[in-house]
């Protein structure tokens, strides 16, 4: 269960429903630094986006609006603040962060107002 999204529809479409709504969920997406790491899992069903495409400017700053708390689920196994800090930006309000890494203990600069303020769990 999504809280919030009880009644989530599926953003998907089907080609064999004949423009009805698909009853698939949308396929994960796989972010990822290396276009060969991603391309490990190309025949998977799994969506594949270069981080360097979340964001709209080359310092890589300013996310884009295409992903900025757009997931109802991010999982963040990149061992890195800034991955942390990606995660937090790319998940819903009242989404779900799943952390597999430990780099936000004793990060200086590290901010856990956003997960607070947006309620993710």
């Amino acid at each position: 269960e999504i809280l919030g999204r009880e009644h989530l529809k599926c953003c998907g479409r089907d080609a064999n429903l004949d423009g009805a709504e698909s009853t698939m969920p949308p396929p994960p997406v796989l972010f990822g630094k290396h276009q060969h790491k991603l391309d490990f899992v190309s025949d998977s069903g799994v969506q594949t986006m270069l981080v360097s495409n979340c964001y709209q400017d080359e310092q890589q700053t300013q996310l884009s609006q295409t992903h900025i708390h757009k997931y109802d689920v991010v999982i963040d196994a990149t061992g890195n603040p800034n991955g942390l800090t990606l995660a937090m930006n790319l998940c819903r309000p009242m989404g779900t962060l799943v952390l597999k890494s430990t780099c936000a203990a004793g990060v200086k600069g590290f901010h856990s107002a956003p997960i607070v303020i947006d309620e993710l769990t």
